[in-house]
C-alpha cells in the first residue's frame, strides 16, 4: 500500500482517492474550484437512485459522498456523450472538500506543491523539517483504515 501521502481525504479524515488519480484542472473548472479524479475509494455513489442524477450539458451525473461522514464530495459521471472532454466514470469533485494527509486543501492555484502535499523545500537535498527524528515517522489513524470500494448505493440521510 502506498505511503499516506500518496492520499486524499474527506474533511473527516477518511481517505477518499490516490493523488495519482487526480487530473488538474482547466480552466473551464477553476472558477469553480472543481477538479477531476479518474477513480475514487470509500465513497457511496447512488447510481441506482435517479433522485440522485444530475444531467449536465448532455452529461449526467450522480452525487458522490464520502462513506463515512456522508458529507457529498462532488459528482460522477455516468454517461457522457461521444466525442466529450469527460469521460463515464471519472469523478468532478469540488476541492475544498479534500484535503492532502498533511491536512492542507486542494488548491488548483497552488503552484509549489509537490505530489505529496508538501512545498518542494527539499530540492537541493538539504534536511526534510518533517522528518527530522531519522526516518521514524507517526502512525497515523487514516493510514489503518479499510479501503471500502464504492457500491453504487447510499442510505438515505435527511442531513444531505
Amino acid at each position: 500500500m502506498p505511503p499516506s501521502s500518496d492520499y486524499c481525504h474527506c474533511r473527516c479524515g477518511t481517505r477518499v482517492a490516490f493523488l495519482k488519480d487526480y487530473i488538474s484542472t482547466n480552466d473551464e473548472l477553476n472558477f469553480e474550484n472543481k477538479g477531476i479524479f479518474t477513480d475514487m475509494f470509500n465513497v457511496e455513489v447512488p447510481e441506482n437512485d435517479e433522485s440522485y442524477h444530475h444531467v449536465v450539458d448532455g452529461k449526467t451525473l450522480v452525487d458522490t459522498f464520502c462513506c463515512n461522514c456522508r458529507n457529498r464530495l462532488g459528482r460522477k459521471f455516468i454517461a457522457v456523450p461521444q466525442g466529450s472532454r469527460f469521460e463515464q466514470g471519472q469523478f468532478l469533485v469540488i476541492l475544498n472538500k479534500l484535503s492532502y494527509t498533511n491536512g492542507h486543501d486542494l488548491d488548483p492555484y497552488e503552484e509549489d506543491l509537490d505530489q505529496d502535499g508538501e512545498e518542494n523545500v527539499d530540492q537541493a537535498g538539504g534536511p526534510n523539517d518533517d522528518n527530522q527524528d531519522g526516518g521514524a515517522n507517526e502512525e497515523n489513524a487514516a493510514d489503518n483504515q479499510l479501503l471500502v470500494p464504492n457500491n453504487g448505493h447510499i442510505g438515505r440521510n435527511g442531513n444531505i
